[in-house]
């Protein structure tokens, strides 16, 4: 099997990522505790400059059958222009 595709886009106040194209530029609907989140999903499409696979799940998504919170479960980790997210 395959690595999954990157996420496209990524929140500018949570960090949530998204597979979903059409959330680029519409307002993130994740919420903590009682109040939605403030930000906006921002374009992440570049694959080789804004995702490398995620170091700690080494691109599986999971760790011991629970999904990688540091990819939340994509397989991927947010960059951009070589740093870290």
């Amino acid at each position: 099997m395959g690595q999954k595709l990157p996420p496209v886009a990524v929140c500018t106040e949570c960090g949530t990522y998204t597979n979903n194209g059409d959330m680029i530029n519409k307002i993130c609907s994740k919420r903590r505790g009682d109040k939605r989140c403030g930000g906006v999903f921002g374009s992440a499409i570049n694959k080789h400059g804004d995702w490398e696979k995620c170091r700690y799940c080494d691109g599986a998504g999971s760790e011991r059958g629970e999904e990688c919170p540091s990819c939340q479960g994509t397989g991927w980790g947010y960059i951009r222009d070589g740093q870290r997210y």
